[in-house]
């Protein structure tokens, strides 16, 4: 028979369709059973080297939902990423908040993914860093490999998503559970190709962020962050790029666009300033 290893390698998907309203249906019901099925059977799984289980639920007219328990975690749910597909789980970069102790917050929208941090410090360190991350995958499935979105699709959806946002980090900011919070970051990644010029990007982004300033500011939120796939013309490859809108002082709007590279010597992950000289490179490049 297999033994648990400490770094067991399979994978359990378990898709269930259920017929359920109200309370039942809620993510706190939904755990409690799931975590009744998933407790006797530990033993089995850690026998059979199962490094993590995920429970797909589907119920009519709703998105499906997503609980993922880890061996690493003693089979408990991780709930950092409830609700996202584990393999795609990366598109929100989570990895990145690594220095903070997240804890995700439901929210009524489906699509985004909100997290309270708390700085990571030393035992008996008073944290002092306290931090609303607001995450989006924004995704077309009506968008094939060989197609692309236009800029208007993403200025449309982002304008969207910037609202429920803000909605979002207002409602959390009253909540007495957090401390007062600063410096709180807005994510998104578009995952489908988009055709754009370049040239109108900065202008249009300036617009849209400047007619949300004073909501911006109020929210302490510090920057903005895109993650794009670019097409700079029809026939062209897509180019992986960052686009960072920052307001530190509540009173300029700094935007700087950036491609990202392979570096050739740590073959990591560099950004390169789009359309700058060098002596006005941004600061990331």
């Amino acid at each position: 028979s297999l033994t648990y290893v400490d770094e067991p390698s399979h994978i359990v998907n378990i898709a269930l369709q259920l017929d359920m309203t109200g309370e039942k249906a809620s993510d706190k019901n939904l755990l409690e059973v799931l975590q009744e099925f998933i407790q006797p059977n530990i033993p089995l799984l850690r026998a059979n080297e199962i490094r993590r289980v995920t429970f797909i639920i589907h119920q009519q007219a709703q998105l499906a939902k997503y609980f993922t328990f880890r061996a690493s975690e003693d089979f408990r749910e991780d709930s950092i990423y409830r609700h996202l597909e584990p393999g795609l789980a990366f598109q929100l970069e989570l990895k990145r908040l690594a220095n903070f102790d997240i804890e995700l917050i439901s929210t009524p929208f489906h699509h985004m993914h909100f997290y309270y941090g708390a700085a990571k410090v030393p035992p008996g360190q008073k944290v002092i860093d306290h931090r609303f991350f607001v995450r989006f995958i924004v995704r077309n499935s009506g968008f094939s490999e060989e197609m692309y979105a236009s800029y208007n699709y993403m200025e449309t959806q982002g304008a969207k998503l910037l609202l429920e946002a803000l909605d979002e980090l207002e409602v959390q900011l009253g909540n007495k559970k957090f401390p007062k919070t600063d410096c709180n970051h807005i994510f998104f990644n578009f995952v489908p190709p988009i055709l754009i010029d370049m040239d109108k990007v900065e202008s249009q982004l300036r617009g849209l962020v400047t007619r949300h300033s004073r909501r911006l500011l109020s929210l302490h939120v510090t920057q903005c962050e895109l993650k794009l796939s670019l097409k700079l013309t029809e026939h062209g490859k897509s180019i992986p790029a960052r686009v960072f809108i920052t307001n530190d002082s509540g009173y300029f709007v700094d935007i700087d666009m950036y491609m990202e590279e392979e570096s050739l010597k740590t073959r990591g992950l560099v950004f390169k300033s789009f359309n700058r000289p060098e002596n006005e490179a941004g600061p990331l490049h």
